[in-house]
């Protein structure tokens, strides 16, 4: 949802694929300077800020968002193990 850039996954692919150094193949990616999507983006600081004690009013967002926030605590639950980060 918010990987935006480079994975693990991609960069052992480049390693595969490329002679070394990784770094000049890294330099020229169109993935290098990729950010997550602004709408990610919102749902992370509305999430962080609801982590921080700020409460919202239930109007204050249509219920696709709400449900956006849902899946994406959802999503951290599974990848941190319900562990905090």
């Amino acid at each position: 949802m918010l990987d935006g850039g480079c994975t693990e996954s991609k960069k052992r692919e480049c390693e595969k694929n490329n002679p070394p150094p990784l770094e000049a193949v890294c330099k020229h990616c169109p993935l290098k300077d990729r950010g997550p999507h602004p709408y990610a983006a919102h749902l992370w600081d509305v999430h962080m800020l609801m982590l921080g004690g700020v409460s919202f009013e239930p109007e204050l967002f249509d219920a696709n968002f709400w449900r956006d926030i849902g899946l994406l605590r959802q999503l951290i639950l599974i990848r941190t193990g319900g562990r905090p980060f």
